[in-house]
């Protein structure tokens, strides 16, 4: 058994779980040294400032008797970077994770199923950028998480089942955020009772957020989760950062309906590009209208589905090119529908069960669109006026007939002149 202590002339052999493991060195406690010497550069000694790829990542599924790090990990604060894969799979190490104050990078999978570690989260204050799965499956971290202001990048399943993070502290400085970067803090979720959340722990002060990423929110309070912007609250306003140009996929998904005691406005501002496939599909709390700016160029399959709380008439934008397959099907009690003419294809079902329209406004086409689905319309209101506008100007309502505006025996859908 041997220990890697600091400040000590090693050679570079040590630095490298994968270097020690195949020669039987075994570490009791790892204590990386401020400088190393290094054969292959003449013996030199240079200080130690970035622990380089796998330097000391441990294969998955090796046995608990051949695991080559064990006990506590002291990374001495000369280091500035730490690299991917540093420390992956080394379930071995325990005792509290201490960060230097000097770190600015955390790379992809640098503690990956660290689970062993415990103790108190910490993120030091000169961290810019945090890697895919950074921390993935450090199951012992607990307590508080705070991301500093520092921290401009969070990227893909940075937290995933970091079941020990009780609260969350989002920087105002985070630009980017990945994909299911909490999924599976469950310890995050607040009590909810009388369609009311409580002791809710998350707070995300950052206004410079641009992408909010498929599956953002998902399982960040277990089965609630899919609605976190800037904390939760029964009812009020749910505002998208005012840079945010992406909302991907299933942001806001409320499949399980378990989401149905939030009654929120929904303020998309006009930074926004794309809402992403199921973005909001059975957020049946949002209520009042819904304003698409004009800065959004398309919609994805079921954004909007079924969020019945929507009222009002809808306007797609002239902005907007593409409006997918069952966008806004069920959404009953949208009374109105405008569509701009830079709409140049519509999906299957897009307004199907909109049972309430009554208008549908057709603005500034100078021709009929081209536009290939079926049952766009079925299922909306029996009755009611199309008028259309510009140089464009239909005989009959044969072309939204074959969209399946309803037709037949007690339907008076008419043309308005």
């Amino acid at each position: 058994m041997v220990s890697i202590v600091a400040d000590q002339d090693v050679d570079e052999k040590y630095i490298g779980c994968h270097v020690v493991s195949s020669t039987l060195y075994f570490a009791k406690d790892l204590i990386i040294p401020k400088k190393i010497q290094f054969s292959s550069l003449g013996g030199i000694i240079l200080p130690l400032t970035y622990l380089d790829t796998s330097s000391f990542s441990q294969l998955s599924g090796v046995a608990v008797d051949q695991v080559c790090l064990t006990g506590s990990l002291t990374i001495p604060d000369s280091v500035t970077s730490i690299g991917n894969y540093a420390f992956t799979w080394c379930s071995g190490l325990t005792g509290k994770l201490i960060i230097p104050n000097n770190v600015t990078i955390v790379g992809d999978y640098a503690f990956r199923s660290c689970s062993g570690l415990t103790g108190d989260w910490n993120i030091p204050n000169n961290v810019t950028s945090i890697g895919v799965r950074a921390f993935d499956g450090c199951i012992g971290l607990t307590g508080s998480l705070t991301i500093p202001n520092s921290v401009t990048i969070i990227n893909s399943y940075a937290f995933l089942n970091c079941v020990g993070i009780t609260e969350l502290y989002l920087g105002n400085k985070v630009a980017r955020l990945g994909t299911d970067i909490f999924k599976g803090c469950q310890n995050l979720m607040g009590e909810y009772k009388n369609n009311e959340y409580h002791n809710h722990k998350i707070s995300c002060s950052s206004d410079n957020v641009y992408y909010i990423r498929n599956n953002k929110y998902y399982y960040c309070l277990g089965k609630y989760s899919n609605v976190m912007s800037s904390g939760i609250n029964p009812s009020g306003t749910l505002s998208i950062n005012s840079n945010t140009i992406s909302i991907g996929t299933q942001a806001f998904d409320n499949y399980s309906n378990d989401c149905s005691g939030l009654m929120w406005d929904l303020i998309i501002p006009n930074s926004v590009l794309g809402i992403g496939a199921a973005a909001f599909r059975y957020f049946v709390g949002l209520t009042g209208s819904l304003n698409i700016p004009n800065s959004v160029e398309w919609v994805g399959n079921y954004a909007f589905q079924s969020c019945v709380g929507i009222t009002g008439s809808l306007t797609i934008p002239n902005s907007v090119t593409s409006i997918g397959a069952s966008s806004f099907e069920g959404c009953q009690n949208i009374t109105g529908l405008t569509i701009g003419n830079e709409v140049a294809n519509i999906g299957n079902y897009a307004f199907r069960y909109c049972s309430n329209f009554s208008q549908i406004n057709l603005n500034n086409f100078s021709s009929q669109p081209s536009w290939n689905a079926v049952n766009v319309f079925t299922g909306i209101s029996a009755s009611g006026t199309v008028s259309v506008t510009g140089g464009w100007q239909p005989p009959t309502l044969d072309f939204l007939y074959n969209l399946g505006l309803p037709s037949g025996q007690g339907t008076n859908w008419q043309l308005a002149s």
